[in-house]
Protein backbone atom coordinates (compact mmCIF):
# COMPACT_ATOMS: atom_id res chain seq x y z
CA UNK A 1 0.00 0.00 0.00
CA UNK A 2 1.38 3.34 -1.03
CA UNK A 3 -0.43 6.16 0.49
CA UNK A 4 -0.28 10.01 0.06
CA UNK A 5 -1.31 12.78 1.88
CA UNK A 6 -2.24 16.16 1.68
CA UNK A 7 -2.56 18.00 5.63
CA UNK A 8 -5.33 21.10 5.88
CA UNK A 9 -2.55 23.36 6.97
CA UNK A 10 0.70 22.18 5.71
CA UNK A 11 3.73 23.47 7.33
CA UNK A 12 6.30 24.90 5.49
CA UNK A 13 9.43 26.99 5.50
CA UNK A 14 9.45 30.63 4.69
CA UNK A 15 12.84 30.81 3.59
CA UNK A 16 12.35 28.33 0.91
CA UNK A 17 11.54 28.94 -2.64
CA UNK A 18 8.25 27.39 -4.13
CA UNK A 19 10.67 24.53 -6.33
CA UNK A 20 12.48 23.65 -2.64
CA UNK A 21 9.43 23.75 -0.54
CA UNK A 22 7.85 21.50 -3.03
CA UNK A 23 11.22 19.03 -3.50
CA UNK A 24 11.24 19.13 0.54
CA UNK A 25 7.46 17.82 0.77
CA UNK A 26 7.75 15.28 -2.39
CA UNK A 27 10.62 13.86 -1.07
CA UNK A 28 14.05 12.81 -2.13
CA UNK A 29 13.09 10.37 -4.82
CA UNK A 30 11.29 12.45 -7.29
CA UNK A 31 12.62 14.55 -10.23
CA UNK A 32 13.16 17.88 -10.03
CA UNK A 33 11.56 18.27 -13.22
CA UNK A 34 8.38 15.84 -12.34
CA UNK A 35 7.73 18.54 -9.44
CA UNK A 36 8.21 21.16 -11.69
CA UNK A 37 5.67 20.20 -14.03
CA UNK A 38 3.22 19.69 -11.34
CA UNK A 39 3.39 22.97 -9.95
CA UNK A 40 3.05 24.73 -13.74
CA UNK A 41 -0.28 22.56 -13.80
CA UNK A 42 -1.23 23.82 -10.46
CA UNK A 43 -0.77 27.18 -11.36
CA UNK A 44 2.00 28.09 -9.74
CA UNK A 45 4.86 29.17 -12.71
CA UNK A 46 6.97 30.72 -10.58
CA UNK A 47 9.34 28.58 -8.40
CA UNK A 48 11.45 30.79 -7.32
CA UNK A 49 9.31 32.85 -5.42
CA UNK A 50 9.62 32.56 -1.43
CA UNK A 51 7.04 30.95 0.51
CA UNK A 52 6.81 33.45 2.30
CA UNK A 53 5.36 35.61 -0.01
CA UNK A 54 2.50 33.40 -1.13
CA UNK A 55 -1.01 33.82 -0.32
CA UNK A 56 -2.85 30.43 1.84
CA UNK A 57 -4.23 29.29 -1.35
CA UNK A 58 -1.05 29.49 -3.02
CA UNK A 59 0.81 27.95 -0.36
CA UNK A 60 -2.09 24.90 -0.68
CA UNK A 61 -1.28 24.47 -4.19
CA UNK A 62 2.72 24.16 -4.12
CA UNK A 63 1.59 21.05 -1.36
CA UNK A 64 -1.33 19.73 -3.47
CA UNK A 65 1.19 19.39 -6.72
CA UNK A 66 3.66 17.83 -4.48
CA UNK A 67 1.41 15.20 -3.34
CA UNK A 68 -0.15 14.91 -6.87
CA UNK A 69 3.65 14.18 -8.15
CA UNK A 70 4.20 10.70 -6.03
CA UNK A 71 3.39 7.23 -6.85
CA UNK A 72 0.44 6.41 -4.37
CA UNK A 73 -3.05 3.94 -4.58
CA UNK A 74 -4.44 5.56 -1.52
CA UNK A 75 -4.88 9.08 -1.42
CA UNK A 76 -5.67 11.31 1.91
CA UNK A 77 -6.73 14.32 1.46
CA UNK A 78 -7.72 16.84 4.46
CA UNK A 79 -9.98 20.04 3.63
CA UNK A 80 -8.25 19.82 0.15
CA UNK A 81 -10.49 22.81 -1.36
CA UNK A 82 -9.75 25.34 1.70
CA UNK A 83 -8.06 28.67 0.57
CA UNK A 84 -8.12 27.25 -3.17
CA UNK A 85 -10.01 28.76 -6.07
CA UNK A 86 -12.16 27.51 -8.78
CA UNK A 87 -9.84 26.70 -11.15
CA UNK A 88 -7.71 24.33 -9.02
CA UNK A 89 -10.69 22.85 -7.20
CA UNK A 90 -12.10 22.39 -10.83
CA UNK A 91 -8.45 20.89 -11.92
CA UNK A 92 -8.51 18.69 -8.53
CA UNK A 93 -11.80 17.54 -9.33
CA UNK A 94 -10.23 15.72 -12.54
CA UNK A 95 -7.68 14.61 -11.48
CA UNK A 96 -9.68 12.83 -8.93
CA UNK A 97 -12.40 11.70 -11.64
CA UNK A 98 -9.64 10.33 -13.91
CA UNK A 99 -7.29 8.11 -10.92
CA UNK A 100 -7.82 4.82 -10.34
CA UNK A 101 -7.20 4.46 -6.80
CA UNK A 102 -8.92 5.18 -3.84
CA UNK A 103 -9.37 8.26 -2.20
CA UNK A 104 -10.40 8.96 1.41
CA UNK A 105 -10.83 12.79 2.44
CA UNK A 106 -12.14 15.05 5.13
CA UNK A 107 -14.56 18.24 3.05
CA UNK A 108 -16.79 20.58 3.87
CA UNK A 109 -17.18 21.41 0.06
CA UNK A 110 -20.66 19.79 -0.52
CA UNK A 111 -20.35 20.67 -4.47
CA UNK A 112 -16.89 19.08 -4.15
CA UNK A 113 -18.48 15.77 -2.79
CA UNK A 114 -21.05 15.54 -5.27
CA UNK A 115 -18.92 15.63 -8.13
CA UNK A 116 -16.05 13.42 -6.79
CA UNK A 117 -17.49 10.90 -3.48
CA UNK A 118 -19.24 7.93 -4.21
CA UNK A 119 -19.82 6.52 -0.57
CA UNK A 120 -19.99 9.55 2.42
CA UNK A 121 -19.35 8.38 6.42
CA UNK A 122 -20.95 10.85 8.83
CA UNK A 123 -19.74 10.72 12.76
CA UNK A 124 -23.06 11.11 14.15
CA UNK A 125 -23.30 10.93 18.05
CA UNK A 126 -19.95 8.78 18.34
CA UNK A 127 -21.02 6.32 15.72
CA UNK A 128 -20.10 6.03 11.83
CA UNK A 129 -22.52 5.57 9.16
CA UNK A 130 -22.21 4.91 5.79
CA UNK A 131 -24.11 6.25 2.46
CA UNK A 132 -23.39 4.98 -0.69
CA UNK A 133 -23.65 7.82 -3.24
CA UNK A 134 -22.90 10.82 -4.20
CA UNK A 135 -23.39 14.32 -1.69
CA UNK A 136 -27.62 14.15 -2.93
CA UNK A 137 -27.67 10.87 -2.30
CA UNK A 138 -26.84 11.27 1.50
CA UNK A 139 -28.81 13.94 1.81
CA UNK A 140 -31.79 11.66 0.55
CA UNK A 141 -30.76 8.44 2.73
CA UNK A 142 -30.14 10.18 5.70
CA UNK A 143 -33.67 12.19 5.16
CA UNK A 144 -34.98 8.62 5.02
CA UNK A 145 -32.79 7.10 7.82
CA UNK A 146 -33.58 10.07 10.24
CA UNK A 147 -37.88 9.46 9.59
CA UNK A 148 -37.17 6.05 10.27
CA UNK A 149 -35.41 6.69 13.67
CA UNK A 150 -38.49 9.62 14.52
CA UNK A 151 -40.90 6.79 14.17
CA UNK A 152 -39.39 4.22 16.76
CA UNK A 153 -38.37 7.21 18.90
CA UNK A 154 -42.28 8.25 18.67
CA UNK A 155 -43.47 4.47 19.21
CA UNK A 156 -41.02 3.82 22.11
CA UNK A 157 -42.26 7.07 24.26
CA UNK A 158 -45.64 5.79 23.58
CA UNK A 159 -44.33 2.67 25.42
CA UNK A 160 -42.57 4.53 27.81
CA UNK A 161 -45.49 6.80 28.76
CA UNK A 162 -47.89 3.75 29.14
CA UNK A 163 -45.03 1.89 31.39
CA UNK A 164 -44.55 5.28 33.45
CA UNK A 165 -47.58 4.70 34.33
CA UNK A 166 -47.53 1.01 35.55
CA UNK A 167 -44.32 2.19 37.42
CA UNK A 168 -46.12 4.93 39.35
CA UNK A 169 -49.05 3.14 40.40
CA UNK A 170 -48.54 -0.16 40.93
CA UNK A 171 -47.50 -1.65 43.86
CA UNK A 172 -43.30 -2.68 43.87
CA UNK A 173 -43.82 -6.26 43.29
CA UNK A 174 -41.34 -9.09 43.84
CA UNK A 175 -42.36 -11.82 40.64
CA UNK A 176 -39.53 -12.30 38.16
CA UNK A 177 -42.34 -11.09 36.06
CA UNK A 178 -42.36 -7.46 37.93
CA UNK A 179 -38.58 -7.56 37.69
CA UNK A 180 -38.11 -7.84 34.10
CA UNK A 181 -40.57 -5.12 33.46
CA UNK A 182 -39.10 -2.85 35.66
CA UNK A 183 -35.74 -3.78 33.67
CA UNK A 184 -36.91 -3.63 30.40
CA UNK A 185 -38.57 0.44 31.78
CA UNK A 186 -34.80 1.21 32.84
CA UNK A 187 -33.78 -0.17 29.21
CA UNK A 188 -36.80 2.35 27.61
CA UNK A 189 -35.55 4.92 29.46
CA UNK A 190 -32.07 5.03 28.49
CA UNK A 191 -32.78 3.97 24.56
CA UNK A 192 -34.02 7.55 24.34
CA UNK A 193 -33.59 9.07 20.76
CA UNK A 194 -31.03 12.40 21.14
CA UNK A 195 -32.89 14.81 18.31
CA UNK A 196 -30.17 17.58 17.52
CA UNK A 197 -31.50 21.23 17.10
CA UNK A 198 -30.75 22.03 13.39
CA UNK A 199 -30.71 25.74 13.82
CA UNK A 200 -28.10 27.70 14.58
CA UNK A 201 -28.23 30.93 16.69
CA UNK A 202 -25.89 33.71 16.14
CA UNK A 203 -25.22 36.35 18.60
CA UNK A 204 -25.24 40.06 17.75
CA UNK A 205 -24.35 43.71 19.09
CA UNK A 206 -27.40 44.90 19.93
CA UNK A 207 -26.08 48.27 18.66
CA UNK A 208 -27.89 50.60 16.07
CA UNK A 209 -26.57 50.37 12.38
CA UNK A 210 -27.07 52.66 9.70
CA UNK A 211 -28.54 51.90 6.25
CA UNK A 212 -24.47 52.43 5.32
CA UNK A 213 -22.45 50.14 7.19
CA UNK A 214 -18.72 50.19 5.58
CA UNK A 215 -17.51 52.66 3.16
CA UNK A 216 -14.20 52.11 1.23
CA UNK A 217 -12.17 55.24 -0.14
CA UNK A 218 -9.67 55.17 -2.66
CA UNK A 219 -7.70 51.81 -1.13
CA UNK A 220 -4.61 51.49 -2.06
CA UNK A 221 -2.26 48.03 -0.75
CA UNK A 222 0.75 46.66 -2.50
CA UNK A 223 3.76 44.47 -1.03
CA UNK A 224 7.26 45.63 -2.54
CA UNK A 225 6.81 46.17 -6.37
CA UNK A 226 3.44 44.49 -6.42
CA UNK A 227 0.24 46.20 -6.29
CA UNK A 228 -2.56 44.67 -5.19
CA UNK A 229 -5.77 46.82 -4.80
CA UNK A 230 -5.42 50.18 -6.35
CA UNK A 231 -7.53 53.78 -5.30
CA UNK A 232 -10.75 51.19 -4.37
CA UNK A 233 -13.89 52.28 -2.87
CA UNK A 234 -16.67 50.85 -2.40
CA UNK A 235 -19.88 51.00 -0.22
CA UNK A 236 -21.48 48.02 1.91
CA UNK A 237 -24.64 48.89 3.16
CA UNK A 238 -26.51 46.55 5.99
CA UNK A 239 -28.14 44.21 4.56
CA UNK A 240 -25.81 43.21 1.80
CA UNK A 241 -24.14 39.66 1.66
CA UNK A 242 -21.39 39.87 -0.56
CA UNK A 243 -18.84 37.14 -1.85
CA UNK A 244 -15.45 37.69 -3.03
CA UNK A 245 -14.00 36.28 -5.61
CA UNK A 246 -10.58 35.69 -7.40
CA UNK A 247 -6.98 33.87 -8.16
CA UNK A 248 -5.14 32.82 -5.35
CA UNK A 249 -2.62 36.05 -4.46
CA UNK A 250 -5.03 38.38 -5.85
CA UNK A 251 -5.35 40.12 -1.98
CA UNK A 252 -9.10 39.08 -1.33
CA UNK A 253 -7.85 38.13 2.43
CA UNK A 254 -5.49 41.43 2.56
CA UNK A 255 -8.74 43.31 1.84
CA UNK A 256 -11.03 41.36 4.47
CA UNK A 257 -7.77 42.12 6.72
CA UNK A 258 -7.56 45.31 6.02
CA UNK A 259 -11.19 46.33 6.78
CA UNK A 260 -11.07 44.47 10.18
CA UNK A 261 -7.54 46.14 10.88
CA UNK A 262 -5.28 43.47 11.27
CA UNK A 263 -3.36 44.83 8.20
CA UNK A 264 -1.91 48.47 6.88
CA UNK A 265 -3.21 50.35 4.26
CA UNK A 266 -0.77 52.69 2.29
CA UNK A 267 -3.46 55.08 0.63
CA UNK A 268 -7.08 55.82 1.32
CA UNK A 269 -9.75 56.17 4.40
CA UNK A 270 -11.76 53.31 6.16
CA UNK A 271 -15.50 54.55 7.63
CA UNK A 272 -17.87 52.29 10.15
CA UNK A 273 -20.95 53.62 10.98
CA UNK A 274 -19.42 56.74 9.38
CA UNK A 275 -16.84 57.16 11.68
CA UNK A 276 -13.29 56.93 10.00
CA UNK A 277 -11.38 54.07 12.12
CA UNK A 278 -8.18 53.83 9.39
CA UNK A 279 -6.06 53.94 13.13
CA UNK A 280 -8.57 52.53 15.43
CA UNK A 281 -7.46 49.51 17.29
CA UNK A 282 -9.02 45.83 15.58
CA UNK A 283 -10.95 45.22 18.88
CA UNK A 284 -12.68 48.54 18.67
CA UNK A 285 -13.78 48.67 15.33
CA UNK A 286 -17.06 46.82 16.11
CA UNK A 287 -16.40 44.29 13.24
CA UNK A 288 -15.69 41.01 13.89
CA UNK A 289 -13.58 38.40 11.76
CA UNK A 290 -13.13 34.71 11.23
CA UNK A 291 -9.56 34.09 9.84
CA UNK A 292 -8.47 31.39 7.61
CA UNK A 293 -5.88 30.07 9.99
CA UNK A 294 -7.35 31.00 13.31
CA UNK A 295 -4.84 31.81 16.25
CA UNK A 296 -5.33 29.68 19.18
CA UNK A 297 -3.59 30.13 22.59
CA UNK A 298 -2.22 26.31 22.68
CA UNK A 299 -1.49 26.70 27.01
CA UNK A 300 -4.97 28.00 27.64
CA UNK A 301 -8.29 26.23 27.89
CA UNK A 302 -11.06 26.02 25.42
CA UNK A 303 -13.08 28.09 27.35
CA UNK A 304 -9.56 30.72 28.29
CA UNK A 305 -9.09 31.02 24.37
CA UNK A 306 -13.08 31.71 24.02
CA UNK A 307 -13.06 34.41 26.62
CA UNK A 308 -10.19 36.09 25.36
CA UNK A 309 -11.98 36.78 21.85
CA UNK A 310 -15.07 38.21 23.93
CA UNK A 311 -12.11 40.38 25.73
CA UNK A 312 -13.66 43.50 23.59
CA UNK A 313 -16.96 43.66 23.99
CA UNK A 314 -18.82 45.57 27.18
CA UNK A 315 -19.38 42.18 29.78
CA UNK A 316 -19.26 41.48 32.96
CA UNK A 317 -17.61 38.98 33.88
CA UNK A 318 -20.67 37.02 34.60
CA UNK A 319 -21.91 38.12 30.95
CA UNK A 320 -19.05 36.60 29.66
CA UNK A 321 -19.00 33.16 31.16
CA UNK A 322 -23.10 32.55 30.16
CA UNK A 323 -21.78 33.93 26.49
CA UNK A 324 -19.07 31.19 26.68
CA UNK A 325 -21.44 28.59 28.17
CA UNK A 326 -23.30 29.60 25.70
CA UNK A 327 -21.19 29.13 22.47
CA UNK A 328 -19.25 26.11 23.93
CA UNK A 329 -22.55 23.78 23.76
CA UNK A 330 -23.90 25.31 20.50
CA UNK A 331 -20.56 24.18 19.20
CA UNK A 332 -21.09 20.76 20.93
CA UNK A 333 -17.33 21.03 22.92
CA UNK A 334 -18.95 22.16 26.31
CA UNK A 335 -17.18 18.94 27.81
CA UNK A 336 -13.88 19.85 26.64
CA UNK A 337 -14.13 22.87 27.89
CA UNK A 338 -11.49 23.19 31.19
CA UNK A 339 -9.06 21.25 29.00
Amino acid sequence: LKTAYLAQNPEYDPKLTVIEQAMTYAGADIPEYMCRSMLNKAGMENHDKKMADLSGGERKRVALAAVMVKDFNLLILDEPTNHMDNDIIEWLEEQLILYKGAVFMITHDRYFLERVTDKICEIENGRLITYEGNYDKYLQMKAERQEMALASERKRAAIYKKELRWIRWSAPARTTKARGRIERFKQLEESKLEIEDPHLEIGTSSSRLGKKIIELKNITKGYGDRVLIRDFSYMVLRNDRIGIVGPNGCGKTTLLRMIAGFNTIEGGDFYFNDKRINDMDPGKRGIGMVFQNYAIFPNMSVRKNVEFGLKYKKMSKEEMQAATDKFLKLVHVDEYADR
